[in-house]
């Protein structure tokens, strides 16, 4: 372990695999589960990749992720490693067995790299940072490819045109038909766009901060056209009685949110529905917003071979540019929204 918070096999604690001195609370040997939370509570909150000015803590929302991947890998491993009786016993040759498991499971390759990734952390937990070792050796030449090819959410590469679908869902449904212009127009994420309140705009920028991801704020420059929506958007706000957002007074953030994907499903916005879904609107602004930049920088006539495909280059200036409006946390996650490399050669500004 990386201190004495927890203790595994404590001495004179028959079949008990971990005690925490502290509390007297204890895990029995076999009981995954229970190890799982006390390792959570423990450790759940710190962050994995502790950077230079970065928050050493993750969100409460990030935590829940962590807690539903590490519960479900314990599920797995109690049919892949029956014999394991404690975390703090996992070895290498476990981490091969459990991708096995997946593979034979028919997991997706990107949700077998996620789970890798969660026992990296595990192993840090439990004092053995190489657990995992490398992701490359536990999947093949095909999923890794699979794994790591971009994936263009955007609704115009499915066949849908987006003005058209939120402008008439927006005649039926107002609110939610603003939620889906502001994601377009503006490259808002969902919860962005919910709690976004349009008199904090200036005269030629958006600040984003409410609902920002891990407290990223940016800021978006408008176009006169992006400020007249918005304009539009404050003056329908008032007469509908809303009070500086979507979300009405007396309605919490996840009441909302839940029904406002319901409403999305009732529309048909769904992967299974129409094959979009909202989120692919930021995908959507963030590739016109490319082609927008190589228009007045005048680059982007090169290509690379990405896995034996030929796909445009993005040039680092525009995908620094683009990665700022998007509050991305760096440009290499610009690539797959846009499926499309960046160019460190042909860098503009």
């Amino acid at each position: 372990m990386k201190d004495q918070a927890l203790l595994w096999f404590p001495e004179g604690k028959k079949n008990v695999a971990l005690l925490d001195p502290l509390t007297g609370h204890y895990a029995q040997a076999g009981d995954l589960h229970r190890q799982a939370s006390m390792l959570l509570k423990r450790y759940g909150m710190e962050r994995a990749d502790k950077r230079p000015g970065r928050s050493g803590q993750i969100s409460f929302r990030t935590l829940r992720t962590r807690k539903t991947q590490l519960h479900t890998i314990c599920n797995d491993m109690k049919v892949a490693l029956p014999e394991l009786r404690a975390l703090a016993s996992l070895k290498p040759r476990h981490v091969g067995r459990l991708a096995d498991h997946w593979r034979e499971r028919g997991l997706a390759p990107k949700t077998m790299e996620i789970n890798l990734s969660m026992l990296r952390i595990l192993g840090g937990w439990i004092g053995k940072p190489g657990l995992v070792g490398r992701t490359d050796g536990h999947l093949t030449a095909e999923e890794r490819k699979e794994a790591r090819a971009p994936r263009v959410r955007a609704w115009s590469a499915k066949g849908v045109d987006a003005e058209d679908a939120v402008g008439r869902l927006c005649r039926e449904d107002p609110d939610t038909g603003w939620m889906l212009w502001l994601c377009l127009r503006l490259g808002l994420r969902v919860r962005e766009a919910m709690l976004l309140d349009p008199r904090m705009r200036a005269a030629d920028h958006l600040p984003v901060t409410r609902g920002a991801k891990n407290g990223r704020t940016r800021t978006i420059p408008l176009t006169p056209a992006d400020d007249e929506f918005l304009i539009r958007y404050e003056s329908w706000l008032t007469r509908t009685g809303h009070d500086r957002c979507l979300i009405p007074a007396r309605v919490t953030e996840a009441k909302y949110r839940s029904g406002y994907y319901y409403r999305l499903a009732r529309f048909g916005i769904t992967q299974r529905g129409l094959g979009v879904t909202s989120h692919g609107l930021r995908h959507e602004y963030a590739q016109r917003l490319v082609a927008s930049l190589e228009r007045e920088f005048g680059v982007g006539d090169g290509v690379k071979m990405v896995h034996g495909t030929a796909v445009p280059r993005m040039a680092d200036g525009v995908a620094l540019e683009v990665s700022a409006r998007l509050g991305h946390a760096r440009p290499s996650i610009t690539y797959q929204y846009m499926g499309r490399p960046i160019d460190p050669v042909s860098g503009v500004g």
